[in-house]
């Protein structure tokens, strides 16, 4: 209780000091600001700006001279000397609406945090970066790829834009968020952001990453952050995806309330400089002259752009109502503990009367004892389980009923334990290793022994086969027998049973897959008796189907899994078979399979899935590539996290017109589709952009799955 009370005082101090510095008015603030969140610009070898509290970004940010490191010019190669002499302008073309980080005032003028930087790195290098205007950033994309351009500032990298944009690296990072309507969502998930309608800025980087990441998504363009902006309160999108920064520039810029963000995105935005294919000097001349620019320089122009306020008083009548309301729960806690502790003292008094009591009834207890292990040891005689009970010394104490009936041996037949192993164990080794084992005993008191498939020599049954189980029950050791044979003989049985079962399944989807390749090959005369081409195409698609099914029993006879049936191996075998029936085909289309390994189906989920993706691949090798067009099929097979098999099959063909829907037009391919799916409870969907591919989702919780 002292500690308690030490606690308590200590709490007191603290909330002394708090309301000290709360009524003395202690506080600190620069500048206007509103509620927003943090922003980590960059980490890892990246200057950094981090805000905690409240911050804005400026828009009245100048020029800002930094010093030049005089070694710069010195690490510069006579080539990149040469060139910089002879490319004295450079042209460059900002964003006009990407505040802070760049755009154009209403008089022209190039501001933000890249202009700011660039204009150190022109002071570094000697040259003039003529800067273009545009009113529209898909037409500075559009220049920039004529050539109209040489430079880009505060640039997002992605997988498009390599192929006519080099990048140095990096200089700023900013997390990527999604934005909604206020009070709608709540919390956004990056891999169920296709159910909803997007907005993104057309022609960013940004942009470009994720419609290659997710090109089935239904994203709405915008020529700028604002239109995107508008489009997300006026609810024509559901999401807008960008960066923090400039997205909470233009909600404020714009008077917007009505949105806020839920959610972080995968990637974060890496912004720097973007420099035409053929200018890669240039590309290794701002890398050095970026590696030359002071660390603190990059802090220098954030700061200009990004003001903070924050005001402690309010964070300090948080922490004293906080302190108080602590401060209350200790005395709580201090006399609910008292009352504990006055409550503990005489409940210990009427246990300590309680234990008086029981002592002298102790007495009385020992003699029943004494009865209650007679009555014990009767129940020993009465346990089915041949078992001994053997002093420390080695003697033998009791050899319960059953065990004098299925041995033959008394109690008085053996000194001690030795002795007795020494005639009931047949085989000298085991023999051995029992005694070896027992007199070791004494090192564990408290051990147990294990003695598994020991045969025994006994008068009455003869040879046994058992377990023998050593348990030391304080200074008693009880060895109990656990009679095998009966059991082995039933196991080998079974075994023989199994065997029999196996030989006779396998014989089965031998036969099976036998017959299934004699109707292939009676179809087969009978297709080369028909003139008519399209019966003999019936004809061939009608053996490929029987073929499908065919391959599940054979491999189920030749892989000795009777129940399971490898995917991967399947569709290898079917892609062979198809191969030889498709061989002008098969010389135009590229076949891309990727199938997680060890996935087994059982045979009533793989022969519908199998018809199906014979289905499928039938479809793509008969209609997709018309004349001698040359394509790609993709098979992709795997499990998801949410214990579900996820198939996608497509081509990049000419797929099926647009008003068409594919499981209208009543084939009988696509009937067989749709039956089969439903049959192995699959829901199942296609898209018909880029050629046709169709997406199966399996639920394994509801089938016998393998892995």
């Amino acid at each position: 209780m002292l500690t308690v009370v030490k606690t308590v005082v200590k709490f007191g101090k603290v909330f002394i000091v708090l309301f000290i510095l709360f009524t003395s008015g202690f506080t600190f603030s620069t500048g206007n600001s509103r509620i927003s969140a943090g922003i980590d610009f960059i980490k890892e070898g990246y200057p950094f700006v981090f805000c905690i509290g409240k911050f804005n970004f400026s828009k009245d940010g100048k020029n800002l001279n930094s010093s030049f490191s005089s070694d710069f010019e010195a690490s510069l190669t006579e080539e990149e000397k040469a060139w910089l002499e002879k490319h004295r302008v450079i042209k460059i073309a900002p964003d006009p609406n990407f505040a802070p980080f760049e755009f154009l005032d209403e008089y022209g003028h190039y501001l933000g945090i890249g202009a700011d930087y660039i204009k150190i790195i022109e002071k570094m290098l000697g040259v003039r970066f003529e800067i273009l205007v545009y009113t529209e950033w898909s037409d500075v994309i559009s220049d920039f790829k004529s050539g109209k351009i040489d430079m880009l500032n505060t640039v997002f990298s992605n997988e498009e834009r390599t192929s006519y944009m080099l990048f140095p690296k990096p200089y700023l990072k900013i997390p990527t968020v999604a934005v909604v309507r206020k009070g709608e969502i709540d919390q956004i998930d990056e891999k169920k952001l296709g159910r909803y309608r997007i907005t993104m800025v057309r022609d960013y980087g940004l942009t470009g990453h994720f419609l290659n990441k997710y090109p089935g998504y239904n994203i709405i363009f915008a020529k700028n952050i604002s239109e995107a902006l508008e489009f997300l309160v006026s609810k024509k999108a559901d999401v807008f995806i960008n960066d923090i920064a400039t997205t909470d520039w233009y909600m404020k810029e714009n008077g917007i309330t009505s949105l806020e963000i839920v959610s972080y995105i995968k990637p974060d935005s890496y912004l720097g400089f973007g420099v035409r294919k053929d200018y890669r000097i240039l590309k290794d001349i701002l890398e050095k002259a970026q590696d030359k620019i002071p660390k603190g320089t990059l802090n220098e122009i954030l700061n200009r752009w990004i003001k903070v306020n924050v005001s402690l008083k309010g964070v300090f009548s948080k922490i004293l109502l906080l302190a108080f309301i602590l401060l209350s729960v200790v005395v709580i806690i201090i006399v609910f503990l008292l009352l504990i502790n006055a409550r503990l003292n005489s409940m210990v008094k009427q246990k300590t009367l309680l234990l008086y009591k029981e002592l002298e009834k102790s007495r009385t207890l020992e003699s029943e004892l004494r009865k209650r292990g007679e009555f014990l040891d009767n129940i020993l005689d009465e346990l089915p389980v041949p078992m001994l009970l053997v002093s420390g010394d080695g003697k033998i104490i009791k050899m319960n009923y059953h065990f004098v009936q299925c041995s033959g041996f008394n109690r008085d037949d053996f000194e001690n334990i030795e002795d007795f192993f020494k005639v009931i164990l047949k085989r000298k080794g085991e023999r051995e290793k029992f005694i070896e084992v027992w007199k070791k005993k004494q090192e564990d008191v408290h051990s147990e022994y294990n003695f598994y498939s020991y045969y025994l020599s006994c008068k009455n049954t003869g040879a046994r086969i058992c377990d023998i189980k050593v348990k030391s029950i304080q200074d008693v050791y009880a060895i109990l027998f656990i009679d095998l044979t009966d059991i082995l003989k039933l196991q080998e049985e079974l075994k023989k049973s199994l065997e029999e079962k196996n030989l006779l399944i396998k014989e089965i989807h031998h036969r099976v897959k036998n017959n299934f390749n004699i109707v292939v090959s009676l179809l087969n005369l009978q297709k080369n008796r028909v003139e008519n081409e399209e019966v003999k195409k019936a004809i061939m698609v009608a053996q490929n189907r029987i073929f499908s099914m065919a391959l599940i029993h054979e491999m189920l006879y030749q892989t000795n899994q009777f129940t399971q049936v490898s995917i991967l191996n399947y569709v290898d075998k079917l892609i062979k078979y198809l191969q030889g029936l498709y061989t002008n085909e098969f010389q135009r289309v590229d076949f891309k399979v990727e199938i997680e390994k060890e996935i087994y189906l059982p045979m009533d989920v793989a022969i519908p899935l199998g018809m199906v993706i014979n289905e499928i691949l039938m479809n793509s090798l008969k209609h997709a590539f018309p004349g001698k067009r040359k394509g790609v099929v993709r098979i992709n097979i795997l499990r998801t996290k949410d214990k579900k098999l996820e198939i996608l099959i497509g081509d990049d063909g000419v797929g099926i017109p647009p008003e068409e829907n594919f499981f209208e037009k009543k084939s009988l391919g696509a009937t067989l589709i749709q039956s089969l799916i439903y049959q192995i409870k699959g829901d199942f969907k296609y898209y018909n952009k880029n050629g046709l591919t169709f997406e199966i989702i399996i639920p394994l919780d509801k089938i016998d799955v393998k892995s």
